[in-house]
């Protein structure tokens, strides 16, 4: 502390334009160096899309002597430019200097491309199963183990075979006893994170069209399918990425989304609708989250629902609509795909299932089928036959 004290009182010891040139100096806009931009003419800008997540966000790349120096938004797509993109007949050249918003994850693109920890090479793993250890090999290695199989790992100990894609090349069942899971190729599976026109129709040329497996299992598959399915039902088999129009609504219930912050289609896009069309009295909305986000601030109410109690709380709401008969009971009586479609319902619901409700009974909780009512049934393993209301 004394030595920091000293140095400031010799700075301020040599009058006020010494101590701007010592500002100046250490100003950082001083010492780092700019980094290029769209109207620089030494520069190429190319045009392209964010996958730094789902939203896909258009970009624009600035490339100087073939490396990526900096990326913004791009004013043509309509993610970046709040729902209202400029005319695509735009020549170019005219809109390099507009100002377009994309998050820090586009941002960061060199820091992903030129990050020296990045990961360039196959990655096998060098330890017990859990260790966390894994050492890089070859391509041609990866492909060769993966095609021909065999004791891949028997420089560890391990005496077990793992079977090549040549092995699992058969038509033959993989069950006979279960001929539904059809054969031996459908126990290839292929896991993906989540997909991205381009990268699905390759994977799956490769997977099903090639190696004939039926088993691609991508993060969609896991993760959001319920939600499209909602969708899709909801909208009569027309609609799989529906969400909550930031221009058109009126009111907005967020159960767990950080709609200030993470959402899609991106924070400078839905965020910034939301909260222009909040100050001008036009939208109104609820934040159901155990925090509260910024969000929060503008919201009409926030519910500050315990972790691990959203189930509960979705289940008072239906109850309040069912309650208040505000709920679908057309498409709720229909038990079956066949009676669906008689409605001209997109699906069917399993509202009208009777549930075993006896805490002794040992199906206890699952639907009631025939073989619980009769003796003469088939066991309710191979029951097929379900009670309905």
């Amino acid at each position: 502390m004394l030595k920091l004290w000293a140095a400031a009182t010799a700075v301020f010891a040599l009058g006020r334009t010494t101590v701007q040139a010592a500002a100046e100096m250490l100003d950082p806009r001083r010492i780092q160096k700019a980094a290029p931009t769209t109207l620089d003419p030494d520069v190429k800008v190319v045009h392209s899309v964010c996958l730094g997540c789902n939203t896909r966000c258009g970009t624009r790349s600035v490339v100087k002597s073939g490396r990526l120096e900096k990326v913004s938004g791009n004013p043509y797509h309509p993610y970046n430019s709040f729902g209202k993109p400029i005319d695509y007949a735009s020549p170019v050249e005219k809109t390099l200097a507009m100002s377009s918003p994309v998050c820090g994850k586009a941002q960061a693109a060199p820091q992903y491309l030129y990050n020296p920890h990045r990961i360039l090479k196959p990655l096998k793993r060098s330890g017990p199963r859990g260790s966390g250890r894994f050492e890089p090999i070859e391509w041609d290695q990866l492909i060769k183990e993966v095609c021909d199989g065999g004791a891949l790992f028997a420089g560890l100990g391990e005496t077990r075979e793992v079977k090549g894609l040549r092995q699992l090349d058969s038509d033959e069942l993989l069950d006979a006893s279960s001929p539904e899971l059809g054969p031996v190729r459908n126990s290839f599976i292929f896991m993906t994170g989540r997909l991205q026109s381009g990268r699905k129709e390759f994977i799956d040329r490769f997977v099903k069209d090639s190696m004939g497996s039926k088993n691609r299992v991508g993060h969609t598959d896991i993760c959001g399918l319920g939600f499209r399915m909602g969708n899709w039902a909801f909208t009569g088999r027309k609609e799989v990425e529906l969400k909550a129009d930031p221009w058109g609504a009126r009111y907005i219930l967020a159960i767990g989304a950080n709609v200030y912050e993470g959402l899609q289609p991106g924070i400078n896009v839905y965020a910034a609708a939301m909260a222009n069309r909040h100050s001008k009295g036009d939208l109104k909305f609820t934040i159901v989250d155990p925090r509260a986000q910024h969000a929060s601030c503008h919201a009409q109410d926030w519910i500050p629902v315990k972790p691990g109690q959203d189930g509960a709380f979705a289940m008072g709401m239906i109850r309040w609509i069912i309650e208040n008969k505000r709920h679908n009971e057309d498409f709720l009586s229909a038990p079956n795909p066949e009676a669906a479609k008689k409605k001209g319902n997109a699906c069917h619901s399993n509202a009208t299932h009777l549930v075993i409700v006896e805490p002794q009974h040992p199906r206890h909780g699952r639907f009631l089928r025939l073989s619980d009512l009769s003796a003469k049934a088939p066991d309710a393993k191979h029951d097929p036959y379900m009670v309905f209301l």
